[in-house]
Formats: structure tokens, sequence, C-alpha cells
């Protein structure tokens, strides 16, 4: 589009001069305008953002852009951030839900430890959240006993210290070099004992075996 300046009229690109005062015609140049919340390229004249909704609020092209860069940093942030979780589960899933490889002493005994801590502690909130049930027993005496949400709860937390320390046995089993299946001797008495002495104590087999690299090499 071009205009007069003198007639303040616009024109169509193709007109040279002003067919009423001979003025040579000034190019107009349309500054751009965007959305100032998704960046949008929209028209001035509309009063929502055709893309995300927002009232149009008048942006000059920097504006724009840096709402289109702000935008992308966001959504780079919210990746990296997605990128860290999902490292950290897989971080837990590694070395406490994985049934396959080995584990050597120091990591069996440490990595147990904390499950066994873990456990002791969300069991002991569970016990402070969670009220006893009161009745009376056949002799008519007052007693106290684990609410049926404790008992939930408590259930929940002890199948999952149970399945991450059969892990950390399976592994600590592979490393010695023997099946994962021996982990079944701990419902054994006295073989319980016995085993737990033999993986607690017993050095791994040096270098790979059939059931993987020695975790102490990997280091």
């Amino acid at each position: 589009m071009k205009k007069c300046s003198q007639c303040n009229q616009n024109f169509s690109d193709d007109v040279v001069f002003c067919p009423k005062c001979g003025r040579k015609l000034d190019e107009i140049v349309e500054e751009k305008r965007f959305c100032s919340k998704c960046g949008q390229q929209i028209d001035i004249n509309t009063k929502f953002c055709p893309k995300c909704g927002a009232a149009n609020e008048v942006a000059t092209k920097q504006n724009g852009l840096d709402s289109a860069m702000k935008i992308i940093n966001n959504e780079i942030l919210k990746n990296k951030n997605d990128i860290e979780k999902n490292d950290v589960v897989q971080m837990i899933r590694e070395k406490y839900l994985s049934f396959s490889g080995r584990l050597n002493r120091k990591a069996y005994i440490i990595r147990g430890l904390i499950v066994y801590v873990i456990m002791m502690i969300l069991l002991a909130i569970v016990d402070v959240l969670f009220e006893d049930e009161i009745s009376f027993d056949e002799f008519g005496m007052l007693t106290t006993s684990p609410g049926t949400a404790e008992l939930f709860f408590t259930f929940i937390i002890c199948v999952i210290g149970i399945v991450i320390m059969v892990s950390l046995g399976v592994r600590r089993l592979h490393d010695l070099n023997r099946t994962g299946w021996m982990i079944l001797l701990n419902c054994v008495p006295i073989a319980n004992l016995a085993l737990s002495i033999y993986m607690v104590f017993f050095k791994g087999t040096d270098g790979g075996n059939e059931y993987g690299p020695d975790p102490l090499q990997m280091k």
C-alpha cells in the first residue's frame, strides 16, 4: 500500500503519484504485530490471538521474538526436567528393581540398609497418621489394634520392600555365580541364616561370569 502525505489517502502499490494532487506517494511500512503471549503473528485489528486466544496486546516484532524465545526456552527447560526425571526413574529401576546383572558386597549391604531405614521411617509415619481401632476383648478389657487403613499401607510398604530386597539378593547371588532361585532359601529356617552369612561375607567371582561382568571392574 502507498499513501499520499498531503491528501492522506491510500492507494495501491502500482500507483506512483497521487491522482488528486500529483504528489509522489509514500510507501506504507506495515509493522508486523505479534501476540505478546505465544509470539504468533496477528492482525492488529483482531481482538484475540487466533492461536492461544489471548487478548490482542499490540506487541512489536522484537517483543514477538522475545515471546517466542521465552516459549522455546520454557519448552527446553520442560524437556530437560522430563529427561532428568526419567534418569532418576531409570537409576532407581536399575539399582533397586532389576533382577539381572551382579551386585558386589558393599553395594548390597549399603542399598539393603537404605531400604531398611526408609521402610522403618515410612512405617513409623503410617503408625502416626492412622489411629488404632479401639475394641473390647472376650474378657471385656479395652484393647487397641491397627485400623484398616494402617494395615493397608503397611502391607503396601512391606511388599515393595520385599520386592526390592529380593532384587538385591538375586543380583548378589549372581555375583557369587549362583542362581537367583537360591533366594527362596530365606523361607527355610536356619538355611536363611546361612544364606545371609554367605551373601554378606563371601567375595564375588573375580572377572565376568555367566551373569555379567564383574561390578568392581565396571567402576
